[in-house]
């Protein structure tokens, strides 16, 4: 049935020492902006676009007068389109009312799609809540809105995935408001036109709470979604649920990324995401524990690598001495692949006394070793958390959050972008993914009629592959493709069903595209 990681496993935590600081960077612009009438706004996710620019999804709290007829829930999304060589806002969209959780945002082609959450008022009260699907345009234009999945007392979308014509979405539901019905992970499966595919959840056991914070794709075709878990009093820890294409649960693990003596590793960390490794290599979360034992609680932020079967290969600890005396905690935020191959994830240390400081903290994706830290505190803000961040192709690295301004109590939306190109991180080895662009069209494609794929690999060394599976893993076609130019091949024969197309480079998969062939 299920299979959980049991205390007595042993984790190899890697702690690093002596901090590697490295090459300073520096930063090339950073704002901070409350918009008027507001006392809170924040920037949770961020997409670059073309024209030099960025998409934003983030919401905003209203000061006196609430919304009328909705009680306590003055909370608002907001989509945004800024310039990226200065952050000026250049257009904005309001969007609708937020049952309050972190927007999220994908993209598949020229379309760019936004989760978030939205509140039903109901006699004057905030009654049930209902997730939204949002497809903008490059400008922030709302292009179609979809309801997906049933109306709960608590139901949250807080991850998203768009393959194709294929939309995945992870969460949280409760069918109850109260009782012995849980909080359980969600997963709610449509196509880009707003089909209801399928809606599931997956029940634990009684008094187990779970929260769904991010999904990915498997190599098997189907979804591995990532949260937090617990029975009872026994506190949060890292919980993996991995599904095939169709929604059904094949596999679970619950553990404790740091073992015993931290409780609540994870919790409720919608902050933190997953990175999927080339080749079937296994996946990378980030994440925070908060010990358990002693008279002080310590919040320490980690990485933990797992294989495709859910094992842990490795955790890596970050210490809490990043900056000298004063440091008790620490907030784990996204983890992210850089060109060369490693992976990196933002780090804010927590102090008793003065402000905060972000840390982009690098290390090794195959051993889990520290490479090195780079500081990228803000000049004006007191206190500033990286709730989402990218690495640019030119060197640089644009991030986005919240912040708050020396003696000021508002929460103000944040952006800052920072160049790297005199640091290792941007001239260190490139990976055969840098400029790499697979297409597939018509997708899906009727049975009997050749499909068109694209391929562009100028970074590519050695033999390049395009193969074709279905989602049992089975492999129907290999091609090889020219390296270094870009290249239009057919693929013909292929019967109704779904199919996961790669393009391989050397050991490594350099881009995955899903296609549907209907009879």
């Amino acid at each position: 049935m299920l299979c959980f990681m049991k205390r007595s496993f042993l984790l190899v935590v890697l702690v690093a020492g002596t901090i590697n600081r490295g090459v300073a960077q520096q930063l090339l612009w950073e704002r901070a902006e409350l918009r008027a009438g507001a006392n809170w706004e924040t920037a949770c996710a961020i997409l670059i676009t073309p024209n030099n620019q960025f998409l934003v999804n983030g919401e905003y709290r209203l000061r006196q007068p609430l919304p009328p007829g909705c009680g306590q829930v003055p909370q608002w999304h907001t989509y945004q389109v800024r310039d990226l060589n200065t952050g000026a806002l250049l257009r904005e969209q309001h969007g609708r009312l937020n049952a309050g959780s972190w927007p999220a945002l994908a993209q598949s082609g020229s379309s760019y799609w936004a989760a978030g959450n939205t509140a039903v008022c109901q006699n004057g009260l905030r009654g049930a809540d209902y997730p939204l699907v949002t497809r903008l345009s490059a400008q922030a234009d709302t292009l179609r809105t979809y309801q997906l999945g049933p109306i709960s007392p608590q139901r949250y979308n807080r991850g998203i995935l768009v393959s194709g014509r294929d939309l995945a979405l992870s969460g949280e539901y409760q069918a109850t408001p109260t009782g012995s019905q849980r909080a359980q992970f969600s997963l709610t499966l449509a196509d880009t036109s707003g089909r209801l595919r399928g809606f599931f959840s997956y029940p634990r056991q009684p008094y187990a709470v779970d929260y769904a914070t991010d999904l990915v794709r498997t190599p098997r075709g189907g979804y591995l979604l990532s949260g937090d878990g617990t029975t009872g009093m026994a506190g949060y820890q890292h919980l993996l649920l991995e599904t095939d294409s169709l929604g059904r649960q094949l596999k679970q693990r619950l553990i404790e990324p740091l073992g015993p003596d931290f409780a609540d590793g994870s919790r409720l960390n919608g902050m933190c995401n997953i990175v999927v490794l080339p080749n079937a290599g296994g996946y990378i979360f980030s994440g925070r524990a908060d010990s358990a034992s002693g008279p002080l609680r310590r919040r320490v932020a980690y990485l933990m690598r797992v294989d495709t079967a859910l094992t842990v290969q490795w955790v890596y600890r970050h210490p809490t001495s990043t900056n000298g005396n004063g440091t008790r905690s620490q907030e784990a935020y996204k983890v992210r692949q850089l060109p060369d191959g490693s992976v990196a994830f933002m780090v804010r240390d927590v102090r008793g006394i003065g402000t905060s400081d972000i840390y982009l903290v690098q290390v090794d994706a195959q051993t889990g070793q520290h490479r090195a830290t780079y500081t990228l505190s803000s000049n004006t803000q007191l206190v500033a958390q990286p709730l989402d961040w990218k690495w640019i192709g030119d060197g640089t690295l644009l991030l986005c959050g919240e912040s708050q301004a020396l003696g000021v109590s508002n929460t103000q939306a944040y952006f800052a972008r920072w160049d790297f190109r005199r640091t290792p991180l941007a001239t260190g080895r490139q990976s055969a993914t840098a400029g790499a662009e697979l297409q597939v069209y018509p997708n899906p494609v009727p049975a009997g009629q050749p499909v068109q794929v694209q391929i562009q690999l100028p970074s590519a060394q050695g033999s390049v592959e395009l193969l074709v599976y279905t989602l049992l893993g089975q492999c129907v076609r290999t091609m090889a493709v020219p390296a270094g130019q870009r290249e239009a091949v057919r693929l013909e024969g292929l019967t109704p069903g779904a199919y996961v197309v790669r393009l391989v480079a050397g050991k490594g998969i350099v881009r995955t595209q899903s296609l549907v062939v209907v009879p």
